[in-house]
């Protein structure tokens, strides 16, 4: 295997693991939060899972094709392509 291949390699493994957490935190997301209710450890854990979700979605959904899938109606976002 030459250098570059190893580097493919390593950058495909990334991504995959890049992937795998991010439907893994958009399966688990809790998309209708109600600040008002909701006590400031679960406020400040959505917060910081929301984040991971958007830093994420930069790198390996910036369609939003995957968010999407798993997003509800009202949350969906529209596509960079969706002109």
């Amino acid at each position: 295997m030459t250098p570059l291949q190893s580097i493919e390699k390593a950058l495909n493994r990334i991504m995959e693991n890049h992937t795998k957490k991010y439907k893994k935190l958009l399966s688990k997301y809790e998309w209708g939060l109600d600040y008002e209710k909701a006590d400031e450890h679960s406020i400040e854990k959505h917060s910081v899972v929301t984040a991971e979700i958007l830093k994420l979605s930069g790198i390996v959904d910036p369609d939003f094709e995957i968010y999407n899938q798993y997003a509800p109606q009202m949350f969906k976002k529209e596509s960079k392509n969706d002109n």
